[in-house]
């Protein structure tokens, strides 16, 4: 390794040390990225979230206070993934050894999912304090695009004498799986996260002795 790649590289390092502590409570307000977003895009994200909230039984000025923490939302996840992806385009620019690029990504990586994670904990402490827990539910299923009631529908209709126990299960890694969707970056990534589990779910229904088509 040459002198001035070392150098950087262990300068990486020690930032990355530094960044990886747990993120604190007190800390929940500073785990975005600082990112300017065109004007075109903000306007995406505050029509997508009115048509996640535009059905709740909410007062004017409270729908619209909940369509710009999810509008925020959106942006705030956008602003974390769009700096993982910068950081390891750097990286991968300023190195050619291919062990170094993968240790320092996967940093990289790991901290941008503690910034997710707390994000995720920040933006539903947001929502409960503004709306029911049934309406927290259809902003997950909004962001989601309802793929946990069309899929749990879709196996109670593929196999209608499943067992209570059996339904009980499958809604839960449905739910599960929508939790981890929601802060994917794209309608793709979503989809990919509930097909992961969805397989899952195959498995365990052929385990207990269903055919599935």
């Amino acid at each position: 390794m040459m002198k001035h790649e070392h150098k950087f590289y262990s300068l990486l390092i020690v930032l990355l040390v530094l960044m990886a502590y747990p993120v604190m409570a007190q800390e929940l307000e500073t785990i975005v990225p600082e990112k300017t977003f065109p004007k075109e895009y903000v306007k995406v994200t505050e029509e997508r979230a009115a048509g996640i909230v535009k059905e709740m039984d909410l007062t004017k000025d409270k729908k619209q206070q909940v369509i710009q923490i999810v509008a925020q939302q959106y942006r705030d996840l956008s602003a974390i993934q769009d700096t993982r992806d910068a950081q390891i385009k750097m990286i991968e620019d300023k190195f050619a050894n291919q062990a170094t690029i993968e240790q320092l990504s996967r940093e990289i990586r790991l901290k941008a999912e503690r910034q997710t994670n707390a994000l995720h904990n920040q933006f539903f402490a947001k929502l409960t304090a503004e709306i029911s827990a049934e309406q927290v539910n259809e902003v997950k299923d909004g962001m989601t695009y309802n793929v946990v009631e069309r899929t749990y529908n879709a196996y109670l209709e593929q196999l209608p004498d499943l067992e209570a126990k059996q339904e009980a299960k499958i809604k839960a890694w449905l739910i599960e799986a929508r939790e981890y969707a929601m802060d994917a970056g794209s309608s793709d990534q979503k989809h990919h996260i509930f097909n992961d589990y969805k397989g899952k779910i195959n498995n365990y229904l052929s385990a207990e002795g269903y055919t599935l088509d």
